[in-house]
């Protein structure tokens, strides 16, 4: 395979859309920070970011990749370091993986800095 054909699988398996039984990690990430009274926070700044939007309705590879660009723009924003949190974000991997580093590292940390806001 040459360049010019994993350049046109790569694109198309960005477009490609969600499976049925694929796991929407655009939902998991707001159900769990939802789960930590950030509803506000979700509605200004998560649901109508470009990256989640595009993120929507794509394979869970596709979701990670566009949803780690949003968190490390996020995290970003903490007044603490958030180091670990950035350097922690799986681009490969068990999907499961992102899940866990997700819920127990990066969502703890987004709620006690009241992240997401404002990019």
């Amino acid at each position: 395979m040459n360049y010019d054909q994993k350049h046109v699988e790569s694109f198309n398996s960005f477009l490609e859309p969600r499976q049925e039984g694929d796991i929407d990690l655009v939902e998991h990430v707001s159900q769990v920070l939802m789960k930590y009274g950030l509803k506000e926070n979700l509605e200004n700044f998560y649901y109508t970011d470009g990256y989640i939007i595009q993120a929507k309705n794509k394979r869970p590879e596709i979701q990670r990749y566009l949803i780690n660009i949003y968190l490390t723009l996020q995290l970003m924003k903490s007044k603490k370091s958030s180091l670990e949190c950035r350097y922690s974000l799986l681009p490969a991997g068990p999907i499961e993986d992102w899940i866990k580093v997700f819920d127990h590292l990066i969502a703890p940390f987004m709620a006690d800095e009241n992240l997401p806001t404002k990019i």
